[in-house]
């Protein structure tokens, strides 16, 4: 008996449907080793000739994981006929096709020395399966059959070019995402799967945040959302050569607070802790295609600093095959980068980091002490370590306050902690807050970063500075104290919420200054309790929000009560999400240790920046800047502030955001 057209198409979908399900029935038997928690997995563009010795890098480094790219679909083949089998191939060619077990022999190897790879679908050249096969079955039966044929545990989706724009081919391969780790998870298996997108400094665009959102929302376990940390352009990352690792840990900031965006409006609960575990970053090693973007050695040993102060989940590279002599067009030697990377994640012979911390001391009343600043390596080194460190004056000069000190520090194999011990000398007038800096340079056996911390020295007689009358505030006291609670009264296109700030000290505080952090699109205005009448509309820069003496009469957050600012704010999809880094009348709320800082933050607009701040008579001023509102740099000479009372000090940093897409600064204020 004849078949209608009909009836031949659906045995043709009863056929896929039953080898889909036996593929997901047979699974795979996993040679693997547990994932690490923090993950380095460097590219390895598996296809180039000759092939890249993936063993012997193993064997010459310790690296215990590989990112292997890519695996695209055989456009010989026919999408809609041919064995599904057949479809994907290792950068599209038919003499490596999946069904071939190309170079199986060598994964198989290198996970006998400890490791695992990690198999990637996709990249900048090639079509992805999902964009070839329109058929979310056969799609999902290619997708299967790569990962039992090479026994994968962690796939990745390298999402780029026509694809990240492309919502036909995003969707069904979400779907098939999805499916994929349900059938993984019905066999009593575990399948890791993450994106990797393009980035700029400010984050995800438009295109790669569609991608991000439709995987979650098609319920696809995200292990981590690797970003490409390379080629931004002029206009995204401004004058990038010593900067590429500030921008770098800038998208991977951004990313971070995507994610945390993404998850609350898809109503899925994840701490900050689990957010960071989600962020990974890859960088194109040497000159990027971009050219006048270099990312070198010291980058590197940035970006690792970074990625372990963060718990970030994964870090990797393009590519190992870079990773060479003359490979990444820089003065290199082989395996560098690896071994600087290898002290994030993977365990080896790592190139330690360097880094030292900020330190302070009480003085006792007998006025003797010393500032110990711990200096610490990342790894233990297999041979020694040594580093340089000098001292320079501050608020605090020396012999008046301190013991001018320099010399070389060093670590002995397998050693990772030390410290640079620098005398107080004996005056006990010191005020209540001075400070000098200590710099490390020339190290030997390790990459230097962090290498400028600040010691503190504190008089335990000194009361500090008394506030400046009502709603005034001295340094360490008044706005630092104040609490805050955030709490969401209505949610929808845009929301509307109140930020409740509490003041425990004896005095009123005058709310002159407010300004905050936060990934909203707009704040159409804020209003104090004294009704709609006094509302005020932020400037925006970007995230960052900022109220400058806006209402009027004046706000007063009374002693021992508190003060309410009703919010008008968009989307309503971020209506949970409070801000951070908040500022009043430019003190850090919550910040009140021995030292104040004045704080504000810009994303940059012009290549100039004014900044105005509230100064007190009789202290000293030092502005700094970060990337990162971890390691800070200083911008200028202590600014003694003379004349009586509070006043206003203006700044002007001429051409200082070329160098940065967004940059933090503070004052560092002492007597």
């Amino acid at each position: 008996m004849m078949l209608s057209h009909s009836q031949k198409g659906l045995r043709h979908c009863l056929k896929i449907a039953l080898f889909v399900q036996l593929l997901m029935a047979l699974g795979t038997t996993s040679l693997s080793a547990a994932w690490p928690a923090k993950l380095f997995a460097p590219y390895v563009d598996f296809t180039a000739w000759p092939p890249y010795d993936i063993v012997g890098a193993a064997t010459n480094t310790g690296l215990r994981y590989a990112t292997l790219a890519f695996i695209v679909a055989d456009t010989s083949q026919n999408a809609a006929t041919a064995s599904p089998t057949n479809l994907p191939a290792w950068g599209g060619y038919t003499d490596y096709s999946a069904a071939s077990g190309y170079r199986m022999s060598d994964i198989t190897r290198f996970r006998s020395l400890g490791g695992d790879v990690v198999v990637s679908f996709g990249g900048a050249s090639g079509t992805e399966l999902a964009q070839y096969v329109t058929d979310t079955n056969r799609l999902l039966a290619a997708y299967q059959f790569v990962i039992n044929t090479y026994s994968a545990t962690r796939i990745d989706f390298d999402i780029e070019g026509a694809a990240v724009a492309d919502q036909a081919s995003i969707k069904r391969r979400s779907v098939a995402m999805a499916r994929l780790q349900a059938a993984a998870t019905a066999a009593g298996r575990t399948l890791d799967i993450s994106l990797t997108l393009p980035v700029l400094p400010t984050g995800l665009d438009g295109d790669g945040l569609q991608v991000l959102q439709s995987a979650v929302t098609n319920g696809v376990r995200l292990v981590t959302v690797n970003v490409m940390a390379m080629d931004y352009g002029d206009n995204a990352a401004p004058n990038p050569s010593g900067h590429m690792g500030d921008y770098a840990c800038l998208a991977a900031t951004n990313l971070f607070l995507q994610l945390k965006s993404v998850y609350q409006a898809a109503n899925q609960t994840k701490t900050d802790a689990q957010l960071w575990q989600m962020v990974g970053v890859t960088p194109m090693l040497g000159v990027n295609d971009v050219t006048t973007e270099v990312f070198d050695q010291a980058a590197a040993a940035q970006l690792v600093s970074y990625a372990n102060s963060r718990n970030l989940g994964e870090l990797s590279f393009w590519s190992l095959n870079r990773d060479e002599v003359g490979g990444a067009g820089i003065t290199q030697t082989t395996g560098q980068f690896t071994g600087i990377f290898l002290s994030y994640g993977g365990g080896g012979n790592a190139t330690p980091i360097v880094s030292v911390q900020d330190a302070g001391v009480v003085l006792p009343t007998n006025g003797l002490a010393s500032v110990r600043f711990p200096v610490t390596l990342s790894t233990a080194a297999t041979g020694v370590v040594s580093v340089a460190y000098f001292t320079s004056d501050g608020t605090a000069t020396a012999p008046a306050d301190y013991v001018a000190t320099n010399g070389i520090l060093t670590f002995p194999p397998g050693s990772v902690s030390s410290n640079v011990v620098v005398s107080i000398a004996g005056s006990t007038n010191v005020a209540a807050s001075k400070f000098f800096t200590l710099t490390l340079t020339n190290a030997v056996g390790a990459s230097l970063f962090a290498n400028q911390a600040i010691g503190t020295i504190t008089n335990n007689n000194s009361s500090g500075q008394g506030g400046g009358g009502s709603g005034g505030s001295g340094v360490g006291s008044g706005e630092c104290a104040l609490t805050s609670q955030w709490l969401v009264t209505y949610n929808g296109a845009s929301f509307r919420a109140v930020l409740t700030l509490a003041n425990p000290n004896s005095t009123n505080l005058t709310l002159r200054t407010l300004a905050f952090t936060a990934p909203y699109t707009s704040v159409s205005w804020i209003a104090s309790d004294a009704g709609l009448a006094d509302w005020v509309i932020p400037t925006q820069a970007g995230s960052q929000f900022t109220i400058a003496d806006g209402w009027n009469p004046a706000a007063v957050i009374p002693a021992g009560g508190s003060l309410a600012l009703t919010f008008q704010a968009a989307p309503g999809t971020l209506a949970t999400t409070a801000p951070t880094h908040l500022v009043v009348n430019g003190i850090t709320v919550g910040d009140c240790g021995n030292q104040a800082f004045y704080f504000t933050s810009v994303l940059r607009q012009s290549n100039n920046l004014a900044l105005t701040w509230h100064t007190y008579s009789g202290t000293t001023n030092l502005l700094q800047v970060s990337s990162d509102l971890i390691h800070w740099t200083n911008l200028t000479s202590p600014l003694a502030i003379n004349g009586s009372g509070e006043s206003l000090t203006n700044w002007t940093d001429i051409g200082a955001l070329t160098n940065s897409a967004q940059r933090f600064y503070r004052i560092f204020i002492s007597n």
